[in-house]
């Protein structure tokens, strides 16, 4: 029987902050990002529950970022378990989307999301399955906000500019910390509105 490795995609704080919820992201080299992951549409457009704008794959967005990637150093359902535990999500385990060398698909995933990752999948043949956090934009957030329309880049801008204290803290050094390589629509705006170097 073929080993089972499953990849890990990250784009946002599993990279530099791998522990949250009093859980770790369980990987086989502990801190090993590679940085030629798939090509995702990843933009700034979640409000958290603590106010911070997080990244999250949108689907609707012709904007794409180069991902990162890792292994997991689990079989294929303590990953997705370990990810949802990471990422505050165990008691909605299909916000972990995925998608499995043969083609079937784990959690809601988007089917142009899915196609994507498995065409970079296929040329990494010793991996079985890859995984990442499939979290919405929120948009009941954004309404409660005052932003009737949800998510847009200007809305995104507004919304940090809106921020003080703590929040504003928590906010701009989630946008900052993000891989570099994670340039979206959203980060270059607030670069060249000032709002982050």
């Amino acid at each position: 029987m073929r080993f089972v490795r499953v990849a890990v995609l990250g784009w946002g704080s599993l990279i530099w902050h791998p522990t949250d919820n009093g859980v770790t992201l369980d990987l086989e080299t502990p801190g090993l990002w590679e940085c030629d992951g798939p090509n995702l549409p990843i933009e700034f457009a979640r409000i958290s529950q603590d106010g911070r704008l997080t990244l999250v794959v949108l689907p609707s967005s012709a904007e794409t970022v180069i991902t990162l990637w890792s292994v997991s150093a689990l079989n294929e359902s303590a990953a997705v378990l370990n990810l949802a535990a990471r990422e505050g999500t165990t008691k909605n385990v299909d916000a972990i989307h995925g998608v499995r060398m043969d083609g079937s698909k784990i959690g809601g995933v988007d089917a142009e999301v899915a196609a994507h990752v498995h065409t970079w999948m296929s040329e990494r043949p010793a991996l079985s399955a890859v995984i990442w956090t499939g979290l919405g934009t929120g948009l009941s957030r954004w309404r409660e906000k005052g932003y009737k329309d949800g998510f847009s880049v200007d809305n995104a801008i507004s919304y940090f500019r809106s921020l003080e204290g703590d929040a504003a803290d928590r906010a701009f050094k989630y946008l900052r910390n993000a891989p570099a390589q994670i340039d979206t629509r959203v980060r270059q705006n607030a670069k060249a509105a000032g709002l982050i170097g």
